[in-house]
């Protein structure tokens, strides 16, 4: 099984096997060595791998640059699985932990064959080639920000789903959340929805939405088991992620429940968002640190109790006390009645954040109920610049 991106200590037998991976497919075929390299400076770098068992399949290493830079170098990626997102689901994972430390600028140097692919991820060409092994390269970079935008779409229908998920792609939306029956605030979509998502988002950010049923979030074995169920077809799908919550009858967090259903996850290789059902829990602050304990990627909140009427904006004061709390251990996602008018003034209220904040919006991004380029590109231009790292 794939497994997620790691980080590989330098001098590790991770780190043995990333070198002869590296010198195999990039060194080898050009008639060098990468063990003719100087490789006692890569303890400055940091090294990134995905493996298949103990096979390592993909590798990325960073170069710390000046303050908030880094270059990326030396992405490989086996042969035979190229074509399947493990590139750039490994160069999002990297991104991400280097916002995280605090990078905004980007730089590497790429192949001529693969430009197209770092600009499908947003990277730029500045200046003409160059021979760097004796092969072409351009000098690429790109703005990352602490500030991403997730768009909410309605999956009942394919063809719609297809169009709406095209316009996130290409208006910059960094995830999407797919989800069944709005009107009930989301239920889990059919699969064939699912694989029209996958196929129209190029990017490692597909998050499904599982809920059985509507109403509260306690859930009985059954469907807890449905969930499951539920679970597996999105990962076979082609889904990135899963979205879910649940909670007791006093309404606590379900820990056991949440357990198990993060342990599946896990072991598919998605990454976990908790719903609004944290905006339910009488102490969300006590809530964050469990969820964290439990191996839980990422938050949704409003700030705001749920069922109380009000936006994000409404509840920006208790999404500073729950960034603030999170320190960048997790994820959060503000979500509620956001849109590129109120997305600036929510994070201009916030205190200065560590890690990775998103802004989640479903009928924010559209125009005539529909997801369109133009929605996403306007939430995605109002937050650019907003980060407070």
């Amino acid at each position: 099984m794939i497994s997620k991106t790691i980080e590989i200590a330098c001098g590790s037998s991770e780190y043995e096997k990333e070198c002869g991976f590296r010198n195999g497919l990039l060194r080898e075929p050009l008639g060098l060595s990468l063990f003719d390299e100087d490789l006692a400076t890569e303890a400055a770098y940091r090294h990134f791998g995905v493996f298949d068992g103990d096979n390592i399949v993909g590798c990325l290493v960073v170069v710390p640059l000046k303050e908030g830079e880094a270059q990326l170098k030396q992405m490989a990626i086996e042969s035979k699985l190229r074509g399947k997102g493990i590139g750039k689901r490994l160069v999002f994972d990297v991104e991400r932990e280097l916002i995280r430390s605090g990078v905004k600028k980007i730089w590497l140097h790429a192949r001529e064959s693969a430009v197209g692919f770092y600009e499908s991820l947003g990277y730029a060409i500045v200046g003409e080639s160059f021979l760097e092994v004796s092969i072409p390269h351009f000098k690429m970079w790109k703005l990352v920000t602490a500030v991403n935008v997730e768009a909410c779409i309605s999956g009942d229908e394919v063809e719609e789903t297809r169009l709406s998920v095209t316009a996130a792609n290409e208006g910059g939306a960094a995830t999407v959340e797919l989800c069944g029956e709005m009107q009930f605030d989301g239920l889990t979509p059919p699969k064939a929805s699912i694989e029209a998502a996958r196929a129209a988002f190029e990017r490692p950010g597909l998050m499904v939405m599982i809920r059985p049923r509507k109403g509260d979030f306690c859930y009985s074995e059954s469907e807890l088991g449905e969930m499951k169920e539920q679970i597996e077809m999105a990962a076979d799908a082609g889904a990135d992620g899963v979205v879910f919550g649940m909670l007791q009858a006093d309404g606590q967090l379900d820990e056991e429940a949440l357990e198990s259903l993060v342990e599946l996850s896990k072991s598919l290789g998605l990454r976990i968002t908790f719903h609004r059902a944290f905006d339910a829990v009488p102490d969300r602050l006590v809530a964050l640190e469990r969820l964290v304990e439990l191996g839980v990627d990422r938050i949704l909140t409003s700030g705001v109790a749920w069922r109380e009427s009000g936006s994000a904006l409404d509840g920006v004061g208790m999404l500073d006390r729950v960034i603030q709390t999170a320190k960048g251990r997790l994820e959060i996602v503000i979500g509620g009645g956001v849109g590129p008018v109120n997305a600036p003034e929510i994070l201009k209220r916030l205190s200065p954040w560590s890690g990775t904040l998103s802004v989640h919006a479903y009928s924010g991004v559209q125009d005539d109920g529909r997801t369109t380029v133009r929605g996403v590109k306007a939430l995605v231009d109002a937050v650019v610049g907003k980060s407070k790292m």
